[in-house]
């Protein structure tokens, strides 16, 4: 029986950790190309809707203020794999609805389609069929792009009124002078 000594048990532990190591990223790489496809199939959709509920005014709109990207980021990271499954699904169930009711190429064409497109979206998520999962994917859409509209810089600086500190800042103030100390309500 042949012995191991140290230094070459040592050597082999190494080789077995990389090998470890490597299966380990290979797992990681092949997880970000899927999300990678996640991304790349619904990115269309996002830039297509989110133009037209936030189009460009006389303040930058949701395409300058990259919200498409972020959402895009937002979901990859954020989102867990089960939320992502099920979004992915809505999505998918969002997309057929607009093949079969805009045709193969609804993403392509002028704002006036895109409009007509997202006004039916509106109907059909709010009035006609809210329980559905196209109705569901809409929603869910539409306030990623809410959300990252209104919590970019331009967004929250041009859009809103901003104020960087609200209210005039007194550090050292007599608790019986104010009365109460101050709070400002939680958005979430």
């Amino acid at each position: 029986m042949n012995s191991l000594k140290r230094r070459e048990f040592l050597k082999l532990s190494g080789v077995l950790g990389l090998a470890t190591l490597n299966t380990r990223l290979a797992t990681a790489a092949e997880s970000a190309t899927s999300s990678g496809t996640f991304a790349g199939k619904y990115f269309t959709m996002f830039k297509v809707l989110s133009h037209q509920i936030i189009p460009d005014t006389d303040t930058p709109g949701a395409l300058a203020c990259q919200v498409p990207e972020q959402m895009k980021a937002f979901v990859l990271k954020v989102y867990g794999e089960q939320h992502i499954a099920d979004y992915s699904r809505k999505l998918d169930a969002l997309d057929n609805w607009l093949k079969s009711n805009f045709g193969e190429s609804w993403h392509s064409g002028d704002d006036k389609k895109h409009h007509g497109i997202v006004s039916a979206l509106e109907d059909y998520s709010y009035d006609e069929s809210p329980d559905s999962e196209v109705a569901a994917g809409y929603r869910e859409t539409k306030e990623l792009i809410v959300f990252h509209y209104y919590t970019s810089q331009q967004g929250a600086t041009k859009t809103l009124h901003y104020d960087p500190v609200p209210g005039m800042y007194k550090g050292c103030e007599d608790l019986s002078i104010i009365g109460k100390t101050w709070a400002t309500p939680n958005a979430y």
